[in-house]
C-alpha cells in the first residue's frame, strides 16, 4: 500500500489519529537496489524527500484518548 491508501484505510468512524509520511527518494530507491552502501551517496542526496518515489512509507495509528471515568 501506499501512502494515500493508508490514510484512506485510517478513516474509518473508530475515530483513530493516522499520520502516514514517505521518506526517500528515487535515487535512494536505486542506490538500495544496486547494492549502494550509504556512504556512497552524499546526505543532500539522501536528505530529498520525494512522495512520488518513497523507499520507506510510515503508518503511525493511534486510538483517541478516552475520558476519565467519574
Amino acid at each position: 500500500m501506499h501512502g494515500a491508501a493508508w490514510r484512506e484505510a485510517g478513516r474509518d468512524r473508530t475515530g483513530r489519529v493516522v499520520t502516514v509520511e514517505s521518506h526517500g527518494n528515487c535515487l535512494a530507491g536505486v542506490a538500495a537496489m544496486l547494492g549502494l552502501a550509504r556512504e556512497d551517496l552524499t546526505s543532500a542526496e539522501l536528505d530529498v524527500a520525494d512522495p512520488r518515489h518513497p523507499v520507506l512509507v510510515t503508518v503511525m495509528c493511534r486510538k483517541p484518548r478516552s475520558a476519565p471515568a467519574r
